[in-house]
């Protein structure tokens, strides 16, 4: 558990420092007719940059990723689903 939050932390770091580079590669698809893009493109980008909060320093936005691996971790919906799913496969063996 330990190295899959070490792992997340990393990833998030990474890719927010490139986050320019990211963007700017997104808001080039804006056209591309991809369905979920093309809903609002006007919000599209604005949405990913918001999930990177670049407005944050390193430290707080490293808070808003344990706060949402957190809230993850504790989600009942996942586990309802995954009961499901098990008692799927049983009575279909």
């Amino acid at each position: 558990w330990r190295d899959f939050r070490a792992f997340c932390f990393s990833a998030f770091s990474i890719l927010r420092r490139h986050a320019n580079l990211i963007l700017n590669l997104f808001s080039l698809m804006l056209d591309a007719g991809i369905p979920d893009i093309a809903i609002e493109k006007d919000k599209a980008v604005q949405k990913i940059e918001q999930r990177f909060h670049l407005t944050l320093s390193d430290e707080l936005a490293d808070q808003q990723v344990q706060r949402l691996i957190d809230e993850s971790a504790n989600a009942k919906m996942p586990r309802i689903v995954d009961f499901m799913h098990d008692m799927r496969q049983m009575i279909s063996n």
